[in-house]
């Protein structure tokens, strides 16, 4: 299982939208973060960091059904 934080930060992103860093887990020696549009909550992002407050957004089908699901879990635990 990977390493999970609560993140409490916002960015601004190329697409002039703020979001917000919810969480970020470590999966594969990499950190990715979990991204909130905080104007449209059904705008979400998985992002790995790429420069300060630099994002580079995950968008393979199959890498994002393993870090939902490893994100579940840690989720879980925390709650737990």
């Amino acid at each position: 299982m990977g390493r999970f934080s609560i993140v409490n930060k916002t960015v601004l992103l190329d697409n002039n939208s703020i979001y917000k860093i919810a969480y970020s887990i470590s999966l594969s020696d990499r950190e990715i973060y979990y991204l909130i549009n905080i104007n449209d909550f059904s705008d979400l992002k998985f992002c790995y960091k790429i420069g300060d407050d630099e994002f580079e957004e995950i968008r393979d089908k199959d890498e994002l059904k393993t870090i939902v699901r490893e994100l579940n879990k840690s989720v879980n635990m925390f709650i737990r």
